[in-house]
C-alpha cells in the first residue's frame, strides 16, 4: 500500500512537476541535478519512497516544472504579491507558487 507522501509525489509528477525526496531540513536526499532536466518516472519515485518512506517531497522549480516559488519569511507581507496558490511553511512564512 502506498503511503500518503508517496501518493502526493506521484500526483505532482503526473501534473508535470519534477519531484525529488527531501529531508526534514528541506535538503535533497538524492542527487537531484538530473531532475532539473527530466521528470522522475513513477518507478523511480516508488523506489525512493520504499527506501525512505517518510521523506518529504520537494519540487524542482524553474523551467522543468514551469513554476517559480516566492519564499516570504515570517512577518513578511504577502499582500504585495499577486494572488496565487499559497501555502504556509513549517517556519511560519509562506510559499507563493506562480506558473
Amino acid at each position: 500500500m502506498e503511503n500518503d507522501i508517496l501518493k502526493q509525489a506521484l500526483l505532482y509528477a503526473s501534473k508535470g512537476f519534477s519531484v525529488i525526496q527531501v529531508g526534514q531540513d528541506k535538503k535533497p536526499i538524492i542527487k537531484w541535478q538530473e531532475f532539473q532536466e527530466r521528470i522522475a518516472t513513477p518507478e523511480e519515485i516508488k523506489k525512493w519512497y520504499k527506501w525512505l518512506p517518510n521523506a518529504n517531497v520537494g519540487i524542482v522549480t524553474g523551467k522543468i516544472s514551469g513554476i517559480t516559488v516566492v519564499d516570504v519569511e515570517v512577518k513578511g507581507d504577502i499582500s504585495i504579491w499577486p494572488e496565487t496558490f499559497t501555502v504556509k511553511t513549517g517556519g511560519g512564512g509562506y510559499h507563493l507558487y506562480y506558473k
